[in-house]
């Protein structure tokens, strides 16, 4: 996805790219220390947009942001003035896009079966899921074009009357 270049107010710095928000913000950041300055850094942080965000796939890059966003001179505001601050969306946003990034690489689908005797389980990153669910995600991961990295099966119990069946197979977004 290709979002618009974006420019901050009060200077001629522009970016297209959370890697060029945070260039910029350095850049900012160097300059002497001035009312135009803080001007300046306040406007920086109020130019970025979660889609900026969303569209980084770099973990270091995101970690980076939060702590240019937590720390230093763009630091957010002290407890009792964040209901209201710009950095609070956007450290609510890099933290759910650091969690996608760390934990969705590789979805897992598993299917426990008990031998026609109880219903099927069905487990998609290691949440219980309906077997709608896990049958539209399977869906929706073919036309995504997603790739299965593995297939496996395993028998837990052949015992008659209490077999019980684990399929699985993980699918990379």
């Amino acid at each position: 996805m290709i979002l618009p270049r974006r420019t901050t107010p009060h200077t001629r710095l522009s970016w297209n790219s959370l890697g060029g928000w945070q260039d910029a913000a350095l850049a900012i950041n160097a300059r002497p220390p001035s009312r135009l300055r803080h001007l300046q850094i306040e406007c920086h942080v109020i130019v970025l947009e979660a889609a900026y965000i969303n569209a980084c796939s770099s973990a270091a890059l995101l970690r980076s942001v939060k702590d240019l966003l937590t720390s230093g001179d763009f630091r957010h505001p002290c407890r009792g003035r964040r209901a209201d601050a710009p950095h609070t969306p956007l450290i609510v946003a890099i933290n759910n896009r650091l969690q996608r990034l760390e934990t969705g690489a590789a979805m897992n689908l598993i299917k426990h079966s008990y031998g026609g005797h109880k219903p099927a389980r069905y487990y998609i990153d290691g949440k219980r899921v309906s077997p709608d669910r896990y049958e539209l995600t399977v869906i929706e991961a073919r036309i995504a074009g997603w790739q299965h990295s593995s297939f496996w099966g395993r028998t837990l119990c052949t015992v008659p009357g209490r077999e019980h069946y684990l399929y699985g197979s993980s699918i990379n977004r």
